[in-house]
């Protein structure tokens, strides 16, 4: 399988990242003369590796939105009878479902700005 979950966490970042107005990226990593050609891909796996199940289901959705039909939500996919610590379970699960290609996305940082306002009465 060729390795395109780099590039495409990127991406991924990038678009999780501008949907907030105060959020930006300071810094990123991506492997070396890799390149993804998404229209090749037929069946993405898209994970969210988040603490809020809220949040992990809307990065999922989102993500899959963007694949436009070629991506499967993994919340749907490994159900709550899998076990997710099993990782050569998960890797033959994957392979034999028939996915090309995977999304992985999890938050690295998290920086709150305090803003204090100040108003004269």
């Amino acid at each position: 399988m060729k390795k395109i979950i780099l590039p495409l966490l990127a991406i991924t970042a990038i678009i999780l990242f501008s949907s907030c107005g105060s959020t930006r990226i300071v810094s990123s990593w991506r492997e070396a003369n890799k390149t993804v050609a998404i229209e090749k891909l037929h069946k993405v796996l898209v994970v969210a590796l988040f603490r809020s199940e809220t949040n992990r289901r809307k990065a999922e959705d989102q993500m899959v939105g963007y694949l436009k039909g070629k991506g499967v939500v993994s919340y749907n996919y490994l159900d709550s009878n899998f076990n997710r610590r099993n990782e050569a379970a998960i890797k033959q699960k994957i392979k034999s479902d028939g996915f090309d290609g995977a999304v992985t996305m999890r938050l690295v940082e998290s920086i709150k700005k305090l803003c204090l306002c100040h108003a004269n009465v």
